[in-house]
């Protein structure tokens, strides 16, 4: 759950999942802490697309929101009216989805950008925006893995820390190789990782 500045907005993640054999994918929730009300806003009934082709040169195309499944989340203020906000998202495809969210008007309009495709062993679970516009990603588990659950509890390693920058491609970072890498953070002058 994370704030969007000094508002009264805070933005939280939903992972799809199955209900009596059906699938329904994941949702964005703009919680109002103030009134302590909730709701979708994306996909929401009417989703915004406005890719940024020239950052987001290698996407595939706009995320499939029947196959939506929202994980690990970063915010980043652009300007005093916008945010950036990145996900690890899941189902549809394993990608970072990026957001724009605006909140100029009375309540937040949030619009997807663009995603940066990861590798596709990565199953990702947290990311952190760096200051360029890149981020570092926690693998959480190898896909290939025949139970990586299991790995993880027993100390296996499973993943690491993977970093992108814009124009660039996804990599590991050498040295960084953990069992179940979780949450992940980034120090104000990129310089130092966190990671659970």
């Amino acid at each position: 759950i994370l704030p969007l500045g000094d508002t009264q907005w805070l933005i939280t993640t939903g992972l799809n999942r199955r209900v009596s054999g059906t699938i329904n994918s994941g949702h964005i929730y703009l919680v109002n802490r103030k009134d302590k009300t909730y709701e979708e806003i994306f996909p929401g009934n009417n989703p915004v697309f406005k890719p940024d082709k020239e950052k987001f040169n290698t996407y595939p195309g706009p995320i499939d929101i029947s196959k939506f499944s929202s994980h690990g989340l970063a915010i980043k203020q652009k300007s005093a009216d916008s945010f950036h906000l990145y996900i690890t998202g899941h189902a549809a495809r394993e990608a970072i989805e990026v957001f724009e969210i605006n909140i100029k008007n009375d309540k937040p309009v949030i619009s997807w950008i663009g995603c940066v495709p990861l590798p596709k062993d990565i199953y990702a679970n947290s990311v952190a925006i760096l200051n360029d516009g890149g981020f570092v990603v926690t693998k959480f588990f190898d896909t290939s893995m025949a139970d990586p659950l299991k790995d993880n509890f027993s100390g296996k390693i499973t993943g690491g820390i993977y970093e992108w920058h814009p124009g660039s491609e996804v990599k590991a970072i050498q040295g960084t190789r953990l069992s179940g890498a979780n949450g992940i953070a980034i120090s104000p002058d990129d310089k130092w990782v966190f990671v659970a």
